[in-house]
């Protein structure tokens, strides 16, 4: 028990091992029993020194649910902790603060809207770097100057996150003078509600120079196109701006003055078209543009030497420009679910990649010239649905780990299918095939074999060769 001598055993444990485990019991907690309190953490504590010691030094962040027991309750059993999130608080967050005066916090999540700005324990709050806050209350004017002045005290803040955003025009202003004022200020998020962010006042928001910003997001704002006085913001290397599905949003050729942009990510507006602007962002190494409604892209990728992934998923492709396979540099490219009916052997040019995903298009075939991609490491070629061969040279991949090639009409696996050596997960699951080859008896890496849904026959449809494969598990 606690302070007491370890259970037999116990005390041999590599400290290692223990980190390991308690930070996966964590992890766990918060992703599938969000509701389960910080308490739960306790009997783990108590378990043995080294459990103490290593519950102690390296649980930093902590999701609470209910009321702390009291005001030391948190320094004294985690006084690790500098991240504390009550974006699941069960009951008003105010019942915390005074606990907020023991702890060093540098991060601090907060989701109560019946929490007022002015409530925030600021003085608490000195060290704090990263603040996450829902600003559904800043549309009324009182309540926007009080989080002003509240957020002027935070001086070293860095990452700002304002979610369900209400702004009024004063609000707007108050708060890009609040900006200037942040001279640590690097990363900002905002995210909208159920009302609207008209676009003037996300133009004023804008309209201060702030060079030490380098990542904005703007999502679910209910704007169609981005604020021209955005073009100011010249250090930003990350820009996020999406999530507008009830508007078709046209974007502007002004992003090419956002030279220093590194990523990109415009996913989910319903635009119909890249524009020229973007693609003239020599520093681009990210591109993410899926859910869109680009059909025919016909402007040439050429300045986008730099660019390593692309994501042009869930669009209305029925081709792409033949610039796209000269980007030697990618890694990964994601041209599922659009409408090509075409892999052009300029494929092969990609020698970098190493995930590919060309799933559910209008694919009949694939070129040879994917035997060259010998970095690949995942290639997704499902849903095909006319498609009856992969290609001759695939087993030439020898990195390759997962091959998705279900929902297809294939009717045997190629005959060099035994050189993927690396691969873990092989589906082919809905196809027409009437065996599985032999020479899957050589990957000895393989442990999962989807194969549902086939027209295999029972006496020889797992080969007796596949038995030497111990780990394997194959689909019914």
């Amino acid at each position: 028990m606690e302070g007491g001598s370890p259970p037999q055993g116990w005390e041999n444990l590599p400290p290692e091992l223990l980190r390991r485990v308690v930070q996966q019991l964590c992890e766990d907690w918060y992703h599938f029993e969000p509701c389960r309190p910080v308490h739960s953490l306790l009997p783990v504590r108590a378990t043995c020194r080294s459990w103490r010691a290593v519950v102690d030094a390296d649980i930093k962040h902590v999701a609470m649910t209910v009321s702390p027991l009291s005001p030391d309750y948190l320094p004294r059993h985690f006084p690790a902790v500098t991240s504390l999130d009550l974006s699941r608080y069960q009951r008003s967050c105010q019942e915390v603060f005074p606990v907020m005066q023991n702890m060093r916090l540098r991060s601090l999540v907060l989701a109560d809207p019946l929490d007022r700005p002015a409530s925030i324990p600021t003085q608490y709050l000195l060290q704090l770097t990263h603040l996450s806050f829902l600003a559904e209350g800043l549309l009324m004017d009182g309540i926007a100057a009080q989080f002003c002045q509240a957020l002027r005290q935070l001086t070293l803040l860095q990452e700002l996150h304002l979610n369900r955003l209400q702004l009024s025009t004063q609000a707007a202003q108050q708060l890009a003078q609040v900006f200037i004022g942040l001279p640590n200020l690097q990363a900002l998020a905002l995210s909208g509600g159920a009302a609207v962010v008209r676009p003037e006042e996300l133009y004023m928001l804008f309209s201060v120079d702030l060079p030490q910003l380098r990542s904005l997001e703007l999502t679910r704002l209910g704007i169609r196109t981005l604020p021209p006085s955005l073009t100011r913001l010249v250090g930003l290397t990350r820009l996020t701006f999406g999530g507008e599905m009830l508007r078709i949003v046209q974007l502007t050729d002004e992003l090419r003055h956002l030279t220093n942009l590194q990523v990109l990510d415009i996913s989910a507006n319903l635009s119909e078209q890249l524009p020229d602007g973007v693609l003239e962002l020599t520093s681009l190494r990210e591109l993410h543009a899926g859910m869109n409604r680009i059909g025919v892209h016909m402007h040439s990728l050429t300045k986008l030497e730099q660019l390593e992934v692309m994501v042009l998923a869930s669009n209305k492709l029925v081709a792409v420009h033949p610039s796209l396979w000269s980007l030697t540099g990618l890694k990964r490219l994601d041209l599922g679910h659009n409408n090509l009916s075409d892999l052009p052997a300029n494929v092969s040019q990609l020698t970098q990649v190493t995930y590919l995903n060309v799933c559910h298009n209008f694919l009949t075939s694939l070129t040879s010239g994917l035997s060259c991609l010998v970095k690949l490491v995942e290639l997704d070629v499902s849903l095909n649905t006319d498609m009856r061969e992969l290609p001759a040279g695939l087993g030439q991949m020898a990195k390759l780990t997962r091959l998705t090639a279900s929902h297809m009409r294939l009717k045997q696996l190629p005959a060099d299918v035994g050189g993927l050596v690396s691969l873990v997960h092989l589906d082919v699951s809905h196809n027409s095939l009437h065996h599985l080859a032999p020479q899957l008896s050589s990957l000895l890496s393989l442990t999962h074999l989807e194969a549902s849904d086939n027209k295999l026959h029972q006496s020889a449809a797992v080969p007796e060769e596949l038995s030497t494969l111990t780990a394997l598990k194959v689909g019914a």
